[in-house]
């Protein structure tokens, strides 16, 4: 089910795969009293969605097969931002620091069962920026993690406490990591290590490491299961971790190159293994020796075999898969690419979004242990697209959405195999569209296949725009309408054809200004005197017209 915010309100809409058609797209629910809903958020298994108001939070669930309907409400008033636990199980909630004796971090417990929730932990937390918990596991309890300063503070939840929202916040975390210069975290998926970001102070140099998490209460100062040091002034870290959680990537970036080489700042990618076995920079074949290329998206393969990363200098960006040797397997081919999105069946999305025109590629990798295989399986041109996702092994979707673009607003679903456009729906104003994988919709398409194909044969439309010839004046599409030679671009236009062009400017102008007149608007001295100028205009265009014509016949 795909669930549509727009200005029009919050519409839910099925997708299955139809006997008659090959492809269904429904609208089964629209609620245009939800206009006012900031970003919702999606549980990790896609059966319930938490939305937010003025008023708090709502909680939105599917029971019994029917569909989704507010379920429960948290009188979260004055909700900033919100965070889900992976389970599912917890909510977190941040609303705008007062001061120390009040909390301003809520944890919440979920029972879906019962329809109920309620306040299981009060914590305080200043900065807005760095809010967002770290949710971990461990041994089937639930801590969430607070970044404060040089410390990581976890919190062990119990759905079973219950405290009023009134209370002071909680006075201790369970587990105190204390890391010197703690910059940023990320806790494996497994929720036994922690990877730590630290930055360059002074002569002490920057550093990823990684350290392991402790199962037992208490103020911890642990000692580094792998670490990668190096000199370089870094603003921001993304710390990475593989699915099986036992590898690290991790990508510095610098805002501002200090050489003055590069537009783009400076960037480069760390890898380590959990256990201390391997660490390394990842090394990147620039085609240019001048500057180091910058990066532009890293993704782990599904089974975390290796790693794709996009860099270079545009329109040329170059794509390459490692292995977890940082050895370079496969070379994709080069194209204006910035974006990749991975399925969990091996296949590969790569797209040129911003400000780039949009083209996506979809491929296959085949990840075997002794030899690795990459197809092409497609590619089409998805224009204007701000987000593109995978919804099934055959299906995707992007989306146009405002405030990125306030045009051509509205999400798309393409057919991998076929590069066909199967839906389009557009939007005057789209905020948000997600996905719920777990409504159990039936995106098989290969089941149906045969009708698929048959169906895409009448629908099938041209993705690639068509190029535009240059500017033919009226008056010569009439004059010559089986063979009209087009005027040829400004910078190459004869003296008469720059004239005409001139006076048909003059004409519109004079249009709007007599459109402005005949709604009761006083324009100025100049204005007037402009539109008293039409007839004048009229006649030097006929002879501009003629002379161009007879030029033309000349040649």
């Amino acid at each position: 089910m795909l669930l549509v915010r727009s200005k029009e309100g919050l519409e839910f809409f099925t997708l299955q795969a139809d006997q008659e058609t090959g492809f269904k797209v429904a609208s089964v629910f629209k609620d245009t009293e939800a206009s006012a809903l900031k970003p919702f958020k999606v549980s990790k298994k896609g059966n319930f969605f938490v939305s937010c108001d003025s008023e708090g939070l709502s909680l939105w669930a599917a029971k019994d097969g029917s569909l989704f309907s507010r379920c429960l409400g948290i009188p979260a008033k004055g909700c900033q931002d919100f965070s889900l636990s992976p389970c599912g199980a917890f909510l977190a909630t941040y609303q705008r620091w007062e001061n120390e004796g009040k909390a301003n971090l809520l944890v919440w417990a979920l029972d879906l069962a019962q329809d109920k929730a309620h306040c299981c932990l009060l914590l305080s937390h200043k900065n807005a920026n760095t809010w967002t918990p770290q949710w971990c596991l461990q041994d089937n309890a639930m801590f969430i993690g607070k970044l404060v300063s040089n410390e990581l503070n976890l919190y062990k939840l119990c759905a079973e406490s219950e405290c009023s929202v009134n209370d002071s916040p909680h006075p201790s975390p369970t587990l105190r990591l204390i890391v010197d210069g703690m910059h940023s975290v990320a806790i494996n998926p497994s929720g036994n290590l922690l990877a730590v970001f630290s930055k360059e102070v002074k002569a002490r140099p920057a550093s990823v490491r990684i350290y392991p998490l402790p199962s037992t209460a208490g103020t911890f100062n642990p000692v580094p299961l792998a670490q990668k040091l190096f000199f370089k002034h870094a603003d921001r870290c993304t710390l990475t971790w593989s699915p099986t959680g036992k590898h690290l990537l991790a990508l510095v970036c610098q805002d501002v190159d200090a050489s003055g080489k590069s537009y783009y700042g400076e960037s480069s990618l760390i890898f380590l293994s959990s256990d201390g076995s391997f660490d390394c920079r990842v090394e990147l074949e620039a085609p240019s020796a001048a500057s180091a290329p910058p990066i532009h998206d890293v993704r782990w393969c599904p089974d975390g075999s290796g790693y794709i990363v996009i860099y270079g200098f545009m329109p040329n960006t170059v794509s390459t898969l490692y292995d977890l040797k940082c050895r370079s397997v496969f070379s994709f081919p080069c194209g204006a690419k910035n974006t990749i999105r991975m399925h969990s069946s091996g296949r590969v999305l790569f797209g040129g979004f911003g400000n780039l025109p949009g083209h996506v590629e979809a491929w296959r990798l085949n990840l075997g242990k002794e030899a690795t295989s990459v197809n092409k399986i497609s590619s089409w041109q998805a224009a204007n697209s701000t987000i593109c996702e995978w919804l099934s092994s055959d299906l995707v979707l992007t989306a146009t959405l405002t405030p990125r673009l306030r045009v051509d607003n509205g999400f798309k679903l393409w057919h991998t195999k076929s590069a066909t456009l199967l839906h389009d729906h557009p939007y005057s104003e789209l905020y948000q569209v997600e996905y719920l994988a777990g409504y159990g919709d039936q995106l098989d398409l290969d089941a149906s296949h045969v009708m698929l194909k048959a169906a895409l044969t009448d629908a099938t439309k041209s993705t690639v725009p068509a190029k535009q010839g240059a500017y033919v004046p009226p008056a010569l599409r009439k004059a010559n309408n089986t063979s009209t030679a087009p005027l040829p671009n400004a910078i190459h236009a004869s003296p008469q054809e720059v004239k005409v062009r001139r006076l048909q400017d003059k004409l519109a102008d004079v249009a709007k200004l007599k459109a402005r007149i005949a709604s009761g608007e006083k324009l100025e001295n100049d204005a007037v005197a402009k539109v008293a100028k039409e007839a004048e205009f009229t006649r030097q265009l006929d002879e501009a017209m003629r002379a161009l014509s007879i030029s033309r016949m000349k040649k």
